[in-house]
């Protein structure tokens, strides 16, 4: 799957975690479900995806600590010409 495949499929799959959770401000995903998301086995390559959704603008997230995962925040989305 290509690059964009992969960020788009990431961003359908934080959807609908933040749709089971029933909208909250923000959801907890370790790199390993967020690694199974985009069906992979490469960190890197979910990494990148959800890199891409940062800078697009869709999404955001903080970094988690050791035993903590990263925390992700949707965010409004105004189209931008690039």
């Amino acid at each position: 799957m290509s690059k964009r495949g992969n960020s788009t499929l990431l961003f359908y799959r934080l959807l609908a975690l933040f749709n089971e959770a029933g909208w909250p401000e923000s959801i907890q995903v370790d790199n390993y479900r967020l690694m199974s998301m985009v069906d992979t086995r490469t960190e890197r390559v979910a990494i990148s995806a959800r890199d891409k959704l940062v800078d697009v603008g869709f999404i955001q997230y903080s970094k988690g600590k050791k035993k903590c995962p990263n925390t992700y925040y949707l965010t409004s989305y105004t189209p931008q010409k690039v």
